[in-house]
């Protein structure tokens, strides 16, 4: 009876009840009778009575599962709050001042904790890195000082190595210059001597009466004088090997 409208009770005959179904009564609101015209009874048709009690049932049913409906969605809901209420505090990560109140705020933390340590940690290689390059570069500029001839120091001590053995180039070249001027004149002088010896012989050879010992010292003059030649043609090679040498 209680799911029956307001409104629905002022279409209803005082006396509709005899002819409403054997179960229809139930549904009907303490009150509702009172609203019954007195006379309705004559304006509804025998089939009339039917389809109006087919039609109420329907409505009352109808009505009854949409309150279940309504009344399950409502639950559903509720259930679905405490369930996001559960997990919004299972993931509740914030600090608490220091001692947060769920396992992933403690994870938060001590991820928190690890980045700052290693910041720090980071911020004190950076110094010491800058302090080894700094070491590093005043090392190697002390190792490349050329004015530094200590043997741990290749720079300078090669330089010097190398100004010394260029001081000795020098005076060997110097010395090769006198030992070429040298051979260059005692290479004349000889060709001179050779000339002049020639020129006595041959001078010797037509004063005197040719005959088979001063042929014969002819010969040995001559051959002398090739053995000269030869001597003076090495020369030759030999200053032209030390002006190249130079």
């Amino acid at each position: 009876m209680a799911g029956l409208a307001h409104n629905q009770t002022s279409h209803l005959a005082h006396n509709q009840t005899p002819h409403l179904a054997l179960n229809q009564e139930a549904y009907l609101a303490p009150n509702q009778t009172a609203y019954l015209a007195p006379n309705q009874e004559a304006y509804l048709a025998p089939n009339q009575t039917a389809d109006l009690v087919h039609n109420q049932v329907a409505y009352l049913v109808h009505y009854q599962e949409a309150n279940l409906w309504i009344e399950a969605a409502d639950a559903a809901v509720q259930a679905a709050k405490v369930k996001a209420e559960n997990v919004h505090g299972r993931l509740d990560h914030s600090d608490n001042n220091g001692h947060p109140k769920t396992p992933i705020g403690q994870g938060v933390k001590q991820i928190r904790d690890a980045k700052d340590k290693v910041k720090n940690v980071d911020e004190q290689l950076q110094g010491i890195h800058t302090d080894l390059a700094v070491g590093k570069a005043r090392d190697v500029r002390d190792k490349l000082d050329p004015e530094n001839k200590a043997d741990d120091h290749p720079i300078g001590h090669n330089i010097e190595k190398i100004h010394t053995s260029n001081e000795a180039i020098k005076k060997a070249n110097e010395d090769l210059k006198s030992h070429v001027d040298s051979l260059s004149t005692w290479i004349s002088t000889a060709e001179d001597i050779r000339a002049k010896a020639q020129q006595k012989a041959e001078d010797a050879y037509k004063k005197l009466d040719v005959n088979a010992e001063l042929s014969n010292n002819v010969k040995k003059i001559v051959t002398a004088n090739e053995q000269i030649k030869n001597v003076n043609k090495s020369l030759i090679t030999v200053h032209g090997n030390l002006e190249k040498w130079k």
